[in-house]
């Protein structure tokens, strides 16, 4: 018994004079006075710890132990009670045994952590043999040893048969170490491990460092065949008797993991619990929190897995994934789990996705967007415009520059059946002008500064409808961009650009531009490149 306190002054027992005359071996002893005030107490034991077949009277404070009369209060034999001995260094101080100044407890014995080679700085640190503890730390190894620490001491390599070379290179019986090699005795050869019997070690047979399989002999230097009912397992080094080995069940390698038994070559778990795999083992998936309802289904830290299903701790929250949540509340699980609203304009409400800033969530993914400009969702979700249209007001309109005759909308600058500057009183072309250039119709197409299609002279670098090459028609959601048609989006909450809260403005990204003589509307069109 050993309290974890010090003592840093010195005791003083208070003088016991009764101990001579306060013990008797008679029994029947009462001291004087009959009685009165002054009166001495006793303490009557009857072989107690090892004493004699008489009792033995004491005189409080003293208690009768083995046939003496102790003080439990201070005695390193009897502290605190009979019998009950502190260990070495340690006294005893008010019926506790504790350590003197400058010294710790350490399995029930008082030692001095500064210098105890067992106990260097914290009790358990062994200094190696060789070393010695000073200041509450082991110092080097001599000079010319070397630190072998499996082996627990300081070993000179160039001659020690039992680290000849290497700590553990053991030279065997009749073996010595010269320069740090062994000289092997008789039949024995030098080998990594030290001297070995190549005819008979089982982990150098036949040659150094060739081992024979766990369960194998080795006999003139050939490992035997591994014992009946068990299979060579190579890899695994070992003769495995498939039929019940859990780390070769069935097969080598399969292993049954903790908690599995391998029976009748099947990895086998108790009633209720299933193998999830070696580093797993047997598991409850309708409890196990790692494992919950399946193999490596892991529920978030704050739940735990009741009957196979992660339940939070938290009231109206689910487990999505990692993470305990509200599908009411959480834009990125809105009603169900996974359902993710806008990652920029998206919030969630009542578990519906909604937009900031009047914006409308479309499509699947619950994009953010302006039903007023976008020709995707115009006017509403879904509400998608010709590819020679554009979105303005909620409503689709021609793309600017083109004129919408009857249900079409035409290209009065191209278009030889509808040629005209300005989409005013277009004409159809013929006879010797039979090609339309910007809106006048013409002999022959200047071919400097437009290409031919049909009877259109057209710019295809930057003509919608001619894109890079005749016909090639972008799409509504497309401009086109030095010959090819790029996509774009809605620059919402813009009017003018910059626009970093829609378009990034970085190289190979969405460059913000205006639409091509389209009032305010600002675009975020991909690549670095604005339309012209």
């Amino acid at each position: 018994m050993f309290s974890t306190k010090l003592l840093f002054t010195s005791v003083t027992v208070a003088a016991v004079a009764v101990l001579a005359s306060g013990c008797s071996d008679d029994a029947s002893s009462t001291g004087s006075g009959g009685g009165g005030a002054g009166d001495a107490t006793t303490t009557t034991t009857t072989g107690t710890g090892g004493s004699g077949g008489g009792g033995t009277t004491c005189q409080a404070p003293l208690e009768a132990c083995g046939g003496e009369c102790v003080l439990t209060s201070a005695d390193p034999a009897h502290c605190g009670a009979c019998d009950v001995a502190c260990g070495d260094g340690a006294i005893c101080l008010e019926g506790d045994c504790v350590c003197g100044p400058g010294l710790d407890v350490c399995d029930d014995a008082c030692v001095d952590l500064v210098t105890d080679a067992d106990n260097c700085g914290a009790c358990g640190e062994t200094c190696l043999d060789g070393q010695v503890c000073e200041d509450g730390g082991c110092t080097d190894c001599p000079q010319g040893t070397f630190a072998c620490v499996d082996q627990g001491l300081c070993a000179t390599l160039d001659t020690d048969t039992a680290n000849c070379g290497g700590c553990g290179v053991d030279c065997g019986t009749g073996g010595t170490c010269t320069d740090g090699d062994c000289t092997c005795a008789g039949t024995l050869t030098s080998c990594a491990t030290g001297c070995e019997d190549l005819d008979t070690d089982p982990l150098n047979c036949g040659a150094c460092g060739e081992p024979c399989l766990e369960g194998q002999t080795c006999a003139d230097g050939v490992c035997s065949d591994c014992p009946v009912d068990t299979t060579a397992c190579t890899f695994q080094g070992v003769c495995a008797d498939l039929d019940s080995d859990q780390e070769n069940c069935g097969q080598c390698g399969l292993t049954c993991g903790p908690g599995g038994t391998c029976t009748d070559g099947a990895c086998q778990c108790t009633q209720g619990n299933v193998n999830c795999g070696a580093l797993i083992g047997c598991v409850d998936l309708t409890s196990d929190a790692q494992n919950c309802g399946g193999c490596f289904d892991q529920c978030p830290f704050d739940a735990s897995c009741q009957s196979g299903n992660c339940v939070c701790d938290g009231p109206d929250e689910v487990a999505c994934g990692n993470d305990c949540t509200s599908l009411a509340e959480d834009p990125n699980n809105c009603g169900s789990c996974g359902k993710d609203c806008d990652n920029q304009y998206g919030v969630c409400d009542s578990g519906v996705c909604g937009c900031l800033g009047g914006l409308t969530a479309c499509g699947n993914d619950h994009d953010c967007t302006d039903t007023t400009e976008d020709p995707n969702n115009c006017g509403g979700c879904g509400v998608i415009c010709d590819d020679a249209e554009i979105c303005q007001a909620g409503d689709c309109a021609c793309r600017p520059g083109l004129t919408r005759i009857g249900q079409a909308c035409v290209d009065t600058l191209t278009d030889a059946d509808a040629c005209s500057p300005n989409g005013q009183n277009p004409v159809a072309c013929g006879n010797a002008t039979p090609f339309c250039e910007s809106g006048t119709c013409v002999a022959d197409c200047n071919d400097q500064m437009f290409d031919q299609c049909g009877d259109s002279c057209v710019d295809t670098e930057t003509n919608p409808l001619h894109c890079g090459g005749c016909n090639d028609a972008c799409n509504q959601d497309e401009v086109c961009v030095e010959g090819n048609c790029r996509e774009w989006s809605v620059g919402l909450g813009c009017n003018t650009c910059p626009c970093p809260g829609s378009c990034n403005g970085n190289q190979n990204q969405d460059q913000c531009c205006l639409y091509p003589d389209a009032q305010n509307l600002v675009i975020c069109v991909e690549g670095d490149t604005c339309p012209q």
